[in-house]
């Protein structure tokens, strides 16, 4: 992203009263509403919180890891102009991640998000749609770290319903790292949440199992029915569909109409973006403009 278009914008703090941190960071954001597409400023601008004025800096936090980097690699910049320009005080900007926060600002400050989210209800309900494993695959029987922390972050933020990047999220990485677990986790943490989003999970198998028993019965009609009405469609062992045409088409198709519809979908494979060798131009184009996060061994 190129900062010129932001580098003339100042915000109006022209009011003879004095100028608070929330404030300026309100006509910051403002400002950024504007300039950026409006996708974009709700998936990592609108859930940036002020959380504290400290020894001359105005503190910004970020949810999780992965927010984080994005606003510091794509937009940190424009906002420290903005911020600059807008504040009489001259007090320094700074973004930090809330979940690294040091532990005397997490004294001082509450969750900044924690009054804004509804409580999830206290039983758990059955998936929408059942494949695989049980619901002994949660969240809380994943183990976590170094390894697969930002791709828990991103599994999680999609759960909730938070912004989670692009539409299409691959997860990638060797076999025996967790990956089938961790997509059974955002499932069932999706369901016990029953925000009344609907969540299909396939494995590649299963895809091309329904995928042939409708060509042969010239029908497929079904199986667009059931992936079309997914919010969220998961869908695993992405590998095993390249080089098989035919199957890749239809899920190409069903991935573009879930996420036109707002939808959002998942792919977990073995491979990287760049290393996603047998597949048709289309599939390697959507997986290369997907959110990709590798999830290592432990």
């Amino acid at each position: 992203m190129t900062v010129s278009p932001f580098e003339s914008e100042a915000v109006d703090n022209s009011d003879a009263f004095e100028t608070t941190g929330q404030m300026i960071w309100n006509g910051v954001r403002d400002v950024l509403r504007d300039k950026i597409a409006e996708s974009e400023f709700n998936r990592w601008i609108e859930d940036l919180r002020l959380v504290a004025d400290h020894e001359g800096e105005m503190i910004v936090a970020a949810r999780d890891p992965l927010a984080f980097d994005r606003v510091t690699s794509q937009y940190l910049r424009v906002i420290e102009k903005l911020w600059a320009a807008a504040d009489p005080a001259e007090r320094t900007f700074k973004l930090i991640c809330w979940r690294n926060a040091p532990a005397d600002l997490r004294d001082l400050v509450d969750d900044p998000w924690a009054i804004e989210e509804t409580p999830a209800p206290a039983e758990p309900q059955p998936p929408a749609t059942s494949s695989g494993a049980g619901p002994a695959m949660t969240f809380d029987t994943l183990v976590t770290g170094p390894s697969n922390e930002i791709a828990v972050t991103l599994a999680k933020r999609i759960a909730a319903g938070l912004p989670a990047g692009t539409a299409t999220t691959l997860i990638y990485g060797p076999p025996g790292t967790g990956k089938t677990h961790l997509m059974q986790a955002l499932r069932h943490e999706t369901a016990r949440r029953d925000t009344g989003r609907r969540i299909v999970y396939l494995t590649a198998e299963e895809f091309m199992s329904a995928y042939l028993d409708g060509v042969k019965a010239r029908d497929t009609s079904d199986l667009k029915k059931r992936l079309r009405a997914a919010s969220i469609l998961l869908i695993d062992d992405l590998h095993r569909i390249a080089g098989k045409p035919g199957t890749e088409a239809e899920l190409y198709q069903n991935i573009r109409e879930v996420t036109s519809n707002g939808g959002q979908v998942v792919l977990v494979g073995d491979s990287a973006p760049g290393e996603a060798n047998g597949f048709g131009q289309r599939m390697r184009s959507e997986i290369k403009g997907a959110t990709a996060v590798e999830v290592g061994p432990p």
